[in-house]
């Protein structure tokens, strides 16, 4: 797993706010593109971020199951509650 940056209070804050408008981030743990937007993030915030994760069906079957429901074909994938992606 990769060592993430620290996240400064704006990252923070950032994480936050997607949070409280309800959106919803699909992504994958192999995905390069996933794991550099962690990075972005930073450590700490990216942990705050409402992460569905789509590639361990096994370990995460309600995740998994969700990323089925909400038709995801491409990592990442953000979905806003007002079904934009």
């Amino acid at each position: 797993m990769q060592t993430l940056p620290p996240s400064t209070a704006a990252q923070e804050k950032l994480a936050d706010a997607i949070k409280d408008k309800g959106l919803k981030y699909y992504g994958s743990w192999r995905c390069p593109a996933c794991q550099y937007q962690g990075r972005l993030f930073g450590a700490t915030a990216v942990e705050r971020l409402p992460y569905v994760e789509c590639a361990k069906p096994k370990a995460l079957p309600e995740q998994a199951q969700a990323c089925i429901a909400a038709e995801i074909e491409a990592y990442p994938t953000w979905i806003h509650p007002s079904g934009e992606r």
